[in-house]
């Protein structure tokens, strides 16, 4: 839950012999630490007894419904991504889930978590494009919410505004009348750490 690296939950389930019985499911949260083969007293003690029926749910749509501890619940469904994240809505929080074996979760033990890269001195491009226009130059300083430029996708002008006030542009990329990618560098701010010695000075 949570992605591939979010919290893991190791899920048990036993049909009843009558279709209206439907799962009972024991649900054990994984601790980080443990070797992903057996289940230690500690998460043995926390386990909780889930039981679900009335499962309505077509691949070809987006919505389930489910009644789990006898209370209807309804989930949208997303769909999953090409690395096999499903991603659900309920009561309007969205979860990542992804359902592995306990084999492909032994072997995913291994994969380190990736940074997460800082890019808040950077303006990125949320799709791809075609650079139409900047409306400022390096040096400028800007304010939050000001016009930096615009990218036009699908015939439609997007125009793209500054999420920093008191910014000074540093850089800009890409040249106008050129393709862009989804989250391609539009342009950069001056480093907050300079920033911070130009107001100290």
């Amino acid at each position: 839950l949570g992605g591939m690296f979010g919290d893991a939950y190791l899920v048990r389930s036993s049909r009843g012999l009558a279709p209206e019985t439907g799962v009972s499911s024991i649900v054990t949260k994984l601790s980080k630490s443990g070797d992903g083969n057996t289940v230690t007293e500690e998460e043995e003690e926390a386990e909780e007894l889930v039981k679900l029926s009335a499962l309505e749910y077509e691949p070809s749509g987006d919505l389930a419904e489910v009644v789990i501890e006898g209370e209807r619940r309804s989930l949208q469904v997303h769909g999953d991504d090409e690395m096999g994240v499903l991603r659900l809505t309920m009561y309007g929080y969205d979860a990542e889930v992804i359902v592995m074996s306990r084999a492909e979760y032994r072997l995913a033990r291994h994969m380190n978590e990736p940074e997460a890269a800082d890019l808040d001195d950077f303006v990125l491009s949320p799709m791809p494009g075609t650079l139409i226009s900047f409306a400022v130059k390096e040096g400028d300083s800007v304010e939050m919410g000001q016009e930096l430029c615009v990218v036009e996708a699908m015939k439609m002008q997007n125009v793209i505004r500054s999420h920093r006030a008191g910014a000074k542009v540093g850089k800009l990329h890409g040249e106008v009348g050129g393709s862009l990618r989804a989250d391609e560098i539009l342009l950069e701010f001056e480093k907050s750490d300079q920033l911070k010695e130009q107001q100290a000075a």
